[in-house]
């Protein structure tokens, strides 16, 4: 993500001979990989819901013959295995599944790999999961529904991120690593949350107490 910021001349005027003061950024890096952010496998299943994000036998072969899976190295670069660092996500994430440019996650065998489920993706992206995701209209098709919040999700920014940027913005730097911080672990998914807090350095756990 790229992020411009534009700030009003008369915002500037007001603040006078102080100008504007952008300090040097700051971003803690909680080192979370894709485990952070998934779904149990067994919450997917009881939901019966895994497989509508899982591809057919018939799209696997196609993404396996195609040229992006043998130049990523395949199993290893194209699906997201836990330790791994998740790609960027875009508004096409999921439509274009044949052609290896979306990953995937691997599920035990014999199942196929599955797409994210949109909470993952919010997740990715650094939404709470307090965040509501929109309900699945009636009559409307699965695929139709998740595409549109994949969609939605990929033209977003990172909330985290945006909270940290403001934050140095506005000459307040540690309220914007606190938004930033609680942010980030309210969507780490809970069952990896203890894993991650002890992750914050001391002086970052102070600011997260506030």
């Amino acid at each position: 993500r790229l992020y411009f910021f534009g700030i009003r001349s008369d915002c500037l005027a007001e603040r006078g001979s102080e100008g504007l003061s952008f300090n040097a950024l700051f971003i803690p890096d909680l080192c979370l990989r894709t485990v952070d952010i998934l779904e149990l496998e067994e919450d997917l299943m009881s939901a019966e819901s895994v497989e509508q994000y899982s591809l057919t036998d018939a799209q696997l072969e196609r993404l396996q013959t195609s040229k992006l899976w043998s130049r990523r190295g395949g199993m290893q670069e194209t699906l997201a295995w836990e330790d791994k660092i998740c790609n960027t996500l875009v508004s096409h994430y999921g439509t274009s599944i044949c052609k290896g440019t979306s990953q995937l996650v691997p599920r035990p065998a014999p199942h196929n790999p599955r797409r994210f489920t949109p909470r993952e993706c919010a997740r990715l992206m650094g939404f709470p999961d307090s965040f509501m995701l929109p309900e699945r209209l009636p009559g409307q098709k699965a695929n139709v529904w998740f595409r549109a919040l994949y969609k939605m999700l990929g033209n977003a920014v990172c909330p985290p991120v945006v909270a940290v940027l403001a934050g140095s913005l506005l000459n307040q730097d540690a309220l914007g690593r606190c938004a930033g911080l609680r942010l980030a672990v309210q969507a780490v998914s809970p069952g990896r949350r203890p894993a991650v807090i002890p992750r914050l350095h001391p002086s970052w756990k102070s600011e997260f107490s506030v």
